[in-house]
């Protein structure tokens, strides 16, 4: 004989203590029914319509962890340092390195002639220049100054002739010299010292080789910031005094030590 079970409606022996479909335990609290029992099938939620939200007593929702508050010297040194990283983004994006001015001068030493122009500001060029004469003028034989140079180059290194040169140590120029510097360069180029804006002393590492010879050199720059742009010379600073020269000169003394 079989009975069902009072949930799902299977059929279940009448000494089984439980139901083989559902697994409802079949007690005397809970016996099973001598005949099938009418299960009421769940109705499908129309998709326009959505079932009530249950509601939950506030004792029965989970403890919420509590957010822990940053004191406020982690919160201000947070903030320092964000100002800081946003500053150095900043620099970044409007200024010109001065590692740009080396790579400036490398370019025109491998006979890049139309950047001898950026060797220098215009007040360089115009003092160059003369009275006569223009900063056109004066960067035009600048420009062939440098072509008879680099095939003079050539003949030495040869034709496949490279010069390369790598920053191996800088350090910012300190406020006395910085006023000599300003001095010098509003004296000699008519440079106004509000224009110089800050320098960085440079230990660079150069070279020159070609097929024929090789030759390199630790050689002492100075990259100056100039309104928004960094050049690079060559610089030596004595007790008094300082002495700063444009790349084309740089390139003129280059050729005497040679």
């Amino acid at each position: 004989m079989y009975k069902y079970c009072a949930k799902c409606g299977a059929e279940v022996e009448q000494t089984s203590a439980f139901c083989f479909a559902c697994g409802t335990l079949i007690t005397k609290e809970n016996p099973a029914l001598d005949e099938p029992p009418v299960i009421v099938q769940p109705q499908p939620v129309p998709e326009s319509e959505t079932p009530p939200e249950t509601a939950v007593a506030p004792d029965a929702l989970p403890e919420q962890p509590k957010k822990r508050k940053l004191g406020k010297p982690l919160l201000i040194a947070i903030l320092a340092v964000a100002v800081v990283v946003a500053a150095v983004v900043v620099w970044r994006v409007l200024d010109t390195n001065y590692e740009d001015a080396l790579e400036i001068y490398v370019a025109v030493c491998n006979g890049d002639l139309n950047k001898v122009q950026q060797l220098a500001p215009a007040e360089f060029w115009e003092t160059m220049a003369g009275e006569n004469g223009t900063a056109m003028d004066a960067i035009k034989e600048e420009r062939k100054a440098q072509e008879s140079r680099d095939n003079s180059y050539a003949q030495l290194f040869g034709e496949d002739m490279q010069f390369t040169a790598e920053c191996v140590h800088s350090e910012p120029a300190e406020a006395e010299s910085m006023e000599k510097l300003r001095t010098l360069l509003e004296e000699k180029y008519g440079i106004s010292p509000e224009k110089v804006k800050e320098a960085v002393l440079l230990e660079v590492y150069t070279r020159w080789e070609g097929s024929l010879e090789e030759m390199s050199n630790l050689d002492k720059f100075c990259a100056v910031k100039i309104g928004t742009q960094w050049y690079i010379g060559y610089y030596i600073e004595g007790e008094k005094s300082v002495h700063f020269s444009f790349p084309t000169q740089l390139i003129k003394f280059s050729e005497l030590i040679r």
